[in-house]
């Protein structure tokens, strides 16, 4: 590929990604692109496109799409509708909670009684420890019925 068709690929280029107005075009190519587009009747309707192109997007008006006030009022417009599976997933989960409720209470009860008694149970019982073995056999053997 010659050097002279190589700046023509690139100034097709620079004019496919920046458009047509040359104030957009890296400065350090702009002097060569415009002499490509000088010499090139392609290059020269490829400009003319692309100046189309670039004045028809430059005279869009873009407006925002999510607005929130139309958002709310289409949320106010249109209210959720819950399907069936929803309700019934609401209604198994208000059960259980409910459920819930209901069975710690007594069980909580139950167990606190029964902590409290173990706790003053332990205070009152207090087993000392045997020094001496002989007398731990004698009264095993007393319990047992062994002579």
């Amino acid at each position: 590929m010659s050097p002279e068709q190589k700046q023509y690929e690139r100034a097709f280029e620079i004019i496919e990604a920046y458009g047509a107005d040359a104030a957009k075009w890296p400065q350090e190519e702009r002097s060569s692109i415009e002499q490509c587009v000088a010499q090139s009747a392609e290059l020269q309707a490829q400009l003319q496109a692309n100046a189309a192109l670039d004045a028809s997007l430059n005279s869009l008006v873009l407006q925002p799409c999510l607005n929130p006030e139309i958002i709310a009022q289409q949320i106010v417009a249109h209210p959720q509708r819950i399907s069936v599976s929803q309700r019934l997933q609401l209604q198994l989960e208000r059960l259980t909670e409910s459920m819930l409720a209901a069975l710690w209470k007594p069980a909580f009860a139950a167990s606190f009684v029964f902590l409290v008694g173990v706790g003053v149970g332990a205070g009152t019982v207090a087993l000392e420890p045997v020094e001496d073995w002989s007398q731990a056999e004698q009264f095993s053997f007393a319990l047992i019925g062994e002579d």
